[in-house]
C-alpha cells in the first residue's frame, strides 16, 4: 500500500484517514514533560509519504516542491497495481479453463 498523507490540521475528533487537499501541521512543544505548553506554536505545513514494503510500514517526509511529483508517482503505482491484479485474475481464469478442458478430455 502506498499513499501520500497530507491532511489538514488535526483535532481530537478528526479521523485518521488521509485527505489529498491540504497539508499537515505539526506542533512544537515548549514546556516540561508533566506540564503542557501554554502556547504551542504551529509548524508546517508538511507532507508525508506512508507505505508498507515487505510487511514493514514506513513514513517519509516529502518536500512541498515534490508533492505533485509524488502524487503522480502514487497514481502511477495504483494504476500499475490495478493492471497487475487484472492480469492475475485473467491468469487464474485461464488456468481453471485449461484444467476443466483437460479434465473433460481425460474423462471421455
Amino acid at each position: 500500500m502506498l499513499s501520500v498523507y497530507d491532511s489538514g490540521p488535526r483535532s481530537s475528533a478528526a479521523s485518521s484517514s488521509s485527505s489529498a487537499n491540504s497539508p499537515r501541521w505539526g506542533r512544537c512543544i515548549r514546556g516540561s514533560r508533566r506540564k503542557p505548553p501554554k502556547d504551542p506554536c504551529k509548524r508546517g505545513p508538511y507532507y508525508q509519504l506512508s507505505y508498507t514494503w515487505r510487511g514493514h510500514s514506513s513514513t517519509r517526509f516529502v518536500r512541498p516542491q515534490q508533492v505533485e511529483k509524488m502524487r503522480q508517482k502514487v497514481a502511477n503505482y495504483k494504476r500499475f497495481r490495478e493492471l497487475v491484479n487484472a492480469w492475475v485474475d485473467l491468469a487464474v481464469e485461464l488456468e481453471r479453463a485449461e484444467r476443466a478442458q483437460a479434465k473433460g478430455r481425460h474423462g471421455a
